[in-house]
């Protein structure tokens, strides 16, 4: 075999499907292994043991039997060992980047091969390495939004597809309905479906039927939702959702720095590097226009991306993400799928030289790893934390009453007991019915106070920053609540114990 016939061989085996997606999903390995060693996480205790212990699946106010399914099959597997649930969520991360590599193919704008492929991977690479969507990863429960992501992305597919018009569509609504089975993230999807159908030599009858096949699966889903559930959202869902118009409008704002910024704890901060995104963003917009007023196709296309981008984004804007911690970061793993693929469409039509190239791929890429690697240790604190409380409760004398002060909710947005603690105790075998959580500490909290929390002694009590005093000399067991200051009578026989910012202490 001559060497043209051998490097034209290795081309199309590079081009196949069977070849790429192994290198995706361990590309997502490489990034987000350290997890699997982590453990359970606040909501995950709680859910698992509804799933596996009291083999309850279909719940009121929640339907996603999907994700449910997958947790049950990770439980009959590899029973509550915490691995086998991360490997999962890897594994979906890994499939996503193949499969928004594999749509940016489909959106033939080049007749460029070349230019067409690097466009794909650049996108599919932001999207691999993206920091601000890792709770969709590297929590449990999170996987809700990376396989609602995948549906999405396989019905996407589907309808940029070869394929007869009658399967792409049946093919196109079963995703749907299963994605918004999984969670409600993708909702939204059909509208985005009909923006990349639109100019795509549709015929308006087949856009109608189109839009009745995506409206009858929503609504058939809704009725089963309902039937099951017994509400379309649930006490929880509606406990986002409010109807001041400035509530919108400052989640508007708070989606859009989110999608490129950091969470930053100061509010000013981050209103100061908003600014300058913004100017940033809108020179880029301009001086794209600007290069491609002879080339529509391009503009269209790009013009089709963020729209899809924008409606993607109605859903965290409904139900608001955080400039502060990474917590509800995973509203944003489906509206990230569109924002790399815009961002990879600038690139290769504003620098397309090789070190143009070069000069903006390298640093958003290694913008991407820092803030992923630092997430990725955040999470990793949080889980010793929560192995740190588990095993201190657990070794206790199990016939005294416990009581636990400052038990931490999360870390920076790292769930750690938010909730779930006396559901984590069943899960290892614990009776939960002697613990007495006296107050918990969200992440404002925690910042608030020292680097390690002390106590202060006194003749008949004990203070315990921020919130608590334990008054001595009584025998029964009894607190009482006054201007959020908790006071606590133990009896002599009682375990007390708190966290003190570094480890779970017991208080002699």
């Amino acid at each position: 075999m001559n060497l043209i016939s051998l490097i034209m061989k290795t081309s199309k085996i590079l081009k196949k499907w069977q070849f790429q997606l192994p290198q995706f999903v361990a590309a997502s390995f490489l990034l987000f292994l350290p997890n699997i060693n982590r453990s359970f996480a606040s909501d995950d205790f709680r859910v698992l043991k509804r799933i596996a212990i009291d083999k309850i699946i279909w719940i009121k106010g929640f339907f996603r039997p999907v994700s449910d399914f997958t947790l049950h099959l990770n439980y009959l597997l590899g029973g509550f060992n915490p691995a086998g649930y991360y490997l999962f969520n890897i594994l979906i991360h890994g499939i996503n980047s193949f499969l928004l590599f594999r749509f940016c193919l489909s959106l033939k704008f080049s007749e460029n091969d070349s230019r067409q492929t690097l466009f794909a991977f650049i996108a599919s690479l932001l999207f691999l390495t993206y920091p601000f969507h890792t709770e969709g990863i590297v929590w449990i429960l999170g996987r809700g939004a990376s396989m609602a992501t995948t549906f999405g992305l396989s019905a996407l597919l589907i309808v940029m597809s070869d394929w007869p018009e009658k399967r792409k569509i049946l093919l196109t609504s079963i995703c749907y309905f299963l994605g918004l089975a999984t969670y409600e993230s993708i909702i939204l999807l059909p509208i985005i479906i009909l923006v990349l159908l639109y100019r795509q030599g549709m015929t308006r009858r087949k856009l109608v039927i189109w839009t009745v096949s995506m409206i009858a699966t929503l609504v058939i889903h809704l009725l089963i939702r309902v039937e099951i559930a017994g509400s379309i959202a649930g006490s929880y869902g509606e406990s986002f959702l409010h109807i001041r118009p400035l509530h919108y409008i400052g989640n508007f704002f708070k989606v859009t720095g989110r999608l490129f910024l950091p969470p930053v704890y100061q509010s000013r901060s981050f209103v100061l590097l908003f600014i300058p995104l913004i100017l940033l963003l809108s020179l880029l917009f301009f001086l794209f226009i600007r290069g491609n007023k002879k080339n529509p196709l391009l503009v269209t296309y790009f013009s089709k991306l963020i729209i899809a981008l924008s409606i993607a984004s109605i859903v965290p804007i409904l139900f608001s993400v955080s400039t502060k911690t990474s917590e509800s970061d995973r509203f944003l793993y489906f509206p990230s799928c569109f924002l790399c693929c815009s961002i990879s469409f600038l690139i290769i039509n504003l620098f397309v030289t090789r070190l143009g190239l070069f000069l903006s791929i390298v640093p958003l890429t290694l913008y991407n790893v820092f803030f992923l690697e630092k997430s990725n240790l955040n999470w990793m604190k949080a889980s010793s934390i929560t192995k740190d409380i588990l095993a201190s409760i657990q070794s206790q004398d199990s016939s005294k009453n416990i009581f636990f002060i400052n038990l931490p909710g999360d870390l920076e947005g790292a769930f750690i007991f938010r909730l779930g603690l006396k559901d984590a105790l069943l899960i290892n075998k614990v009776d939960p019915s002697r613990l007495t959580i006296v107050n918990n500490l969200n992440s404002e909290q925690i910042r608030g106070l020292p680097g390690e929390i002390r106590t202060e002694v006194k003749s008949n009590e004990i203070d315990i920053p921020p919130v608590v005093t334990i008054k001595k000399d009584r025998q029964e067991n009894n607190t009482s609540v006054t201007n959020d200051h908790i006071c606590l009578y133990p009896s002599n026989e009682s375990i007390i114990l708190y966290w003190d910012k570094q480890k779970v202490v017991r208080l002699e």
